[in-house]
């Protein structure tokens, strides 16, 4: 009599099997450890293949930033750990991001990131005849896409946005301004360009009373919306799923602010949108929430610029007279901290400040920037 073949771990098989079980498994694992996995099989494979797929990454801490140093003709790009057990390295998530396109008309660069995900362009001149190039790329898995164009010319688009949540499901969408249909006096009428990954086609809103004074102005997604504040402090909503838009207020800010040049930073922080000021006159960094309902601004946190001065020994000047030696470059969240605010110091270093127990971190020594700013993006 035959003996039948041994019968397989029925445990083990419907795990195999089970598909989403994988992904969330290798969702909670370290990138580089998931990404050895990818050859274990077919359908182990196409979970990495997927642009959204971001292992190691089963919440919205952040776990670093992207900064930007120099102009952004040539911008260089380099990775800061926010994790303390973890050291800066060079060849983190910025090597791919730099080179994943050789071919690109344009030096790349980093227009948004949301939960992993980046939005890079490569922006052509008039005299190329390749065309500007806009990508969804993901670090993580070294994965990328290019997006088709938006049906408009590109001497229009203004502030690209990027808004995908993996954990939650695998299409992103992007968003921007279209300028086309405003005057030269007014851009009280636009546009808002929508692309989503699950059509692959851009679609168009047109949209009045939209007046982003000469076109400065910063963008954010928060709570199923887009906001854009401008350099005065008034802002807009755009809400994605009516397509509508509202003007909101701008926050209490102090007498001394002056407009545009002491906003520091205007962004998303779990849930909840704020909007970062230099208040002069006390030598004060003001961090305000907007109420749920967007009825107006409140003030959550402070911290006196000062503080920042004597903790890093800067020169007797700053520290005397409290100027702002710093620039705000995120407000982030930390696996297992409160919230953090992220500063680079005229000295170079990037430090954060923790709002939960008052305290200073330093996490690099030297970011050179000789334009005074850097731009920063959560990772």
């Amino acid at each position: 009599m035959r003996s039948s073949p041994p019968r397989r771990n029925s445990s083990a098989a419907l795990v195999g099997a089970n598909n989403d079980l994988i992904r969330e498994i290798l969702l909670r694992m370290p990138a580089k450890n998931a990404v050895r996995l990818k050859l274990v099989s077919k359908s182990w494979l196409s979970l990495f293949s997927d642009i959204s797929f971001i292992p190691g990454r089963n919440s919205n801490a952040t776990s670093g930033l992207i900064i930007m140093e120099g102009g952004m003709s040539k911008p260089r790009y380099s990775y800061v750990s926010l994790d303390e057990s973890k050291r800066t390295t060079d060849d983190e998530p910025t090597r791919y991001i730099r080179f994943f396109d050789p071919h690109a008309p344009a030096p790349l660069k980093i227009s948004d990131s949301c939960n992993g995900l980046f939005l890079c362009y490569a922006k052509a001149t008039a005299y190329q005849a390749i065309q500007t190039r806009l990508y969804v790329v993901n670090p993580s898995t070294h994965q990328f896409t290019t997006l088709p164009l938006p049906p408009t010319h590109q001497t229009n688009w203004k502030d690209f946005r990027l808004v995908s949540d993996p954990c939650k499901s695998s299409v992103y969408l992007v968003y921007g301004i279209d300028l086309s249909d405003s005057d030269s006096d007014s851009d009280s009428v636009c546009n808002i360009l929508e692309y989503s990954s699950l059509t692959g086609v851009w679609n168009l809103f047109p949209v009045d009373d939209f007046d982003l004074v000469h076109r400065r102005f910063k963008g954010a997604f928060c709570n199923g919306a887009l906001h854009w504040v401008r350099k005065d402090g008034y802002s807009y909503r755009f809400d994605v799923s009516q397509k509508s838009i509202k003007k909101l207020p701008k926050p209490p800010l102090p007498e001394y602010w002056k407009s545009g040049t002491d906003l520091q930073y205007f962004g998303e922080y779990e849930g909840n949108l704020y909007f970062i000021a230099h208040d002069t006159g006390s030598s004060t960094l003001i961090v305000y929430e907007l109420h749920k309902d967007c009825s107006g601004w409140f003030m959550k946190y402070s911290l006196a610029t000062i503080d920042i001065n004597i903790q890093f020994q800067m020169s007797p000047n700053f520290q005397q007279l409290g100027y702002l030696c710093c620039s705000v470059l995120s407000l982030v969240k930390v696996k297992n901290e409160g919230p953090k605010l992220v500063m680079w110091m005229r000295n170079g270093k990037i430090i954060s400040y923790s709002f939960k127990d008052n305290t200073f971190s330093k996490h690099c020594d030297h970011v050179e920037n000789k334009y005074g700013k850097c731009k920063a993006f959560k990772f």
